[in-house]
């Protein structure tokens, strides 16, 4: 568990939008109305009320606080604000940690619906999941494409 107990930084650059290699492809979405997801409603009041709570763990053993991942999702949340309405299917390729909930959570917050794309995927099965699901944008780590 060990961490500075005082939370990680997450920055909003720790995840970006699609790899070079699905760039070229676009991927329109159907989905419409509005998303609403009640563990993000209720992972940000306890956000508010707690700050300094350990959300995740790295790896490394760095503990995040809820207010630092919920920061980080605030300012992912603005980069994406153009592209993701009520609605929008956005694909996630992160492994379970603070950057899948940073991305997740900026999705929500924007009412978009997040289409999670496993990292046991292949390449062709990523490739099979991500146009039939109606995606219309892909976040991943920055080192998930090489």
């Amino acid at each position: 568990m060990g961490g500075s107990g005082n939370g990680a930084a997450v920055s909003s650059s720790a995840m970006r939008r699609m790899p070079t290699r699905w760039r070229a492809k676009t991927f329109a979405s159907s989905a419409s109305g509005s998303a609403s997801n009640g563990a993000f409603t209720d992972a940000l009041a306890f956000a508010r009320e707690n700050p300094g709570a350990r959300a995740v763990t790295t790896p490394e053993g760095r503990d995040v606080t809820y207010g630092a991942l919920m920061r980080a999702a605030g300012a992912l949340a603005e980069e994406l604000r153009a592209e993701v309405r009520p609605g929008t299917r956005v694909g996630l390729a992160a492994s379970p940690g603070a950057e899948y909930c940073v991305s997740a959570y900026a999705a929500w917050s924007l009412g978009g619906v997040v289409v999670p794309i496993a990292s046991s995927h292949s390449e062709e099965d990523a490739g099979y999941v991500m146009p039939h699901s109606g995606m219309d944008t892909v976040l991943v780590p920055p080192l998930a494409d090489g």
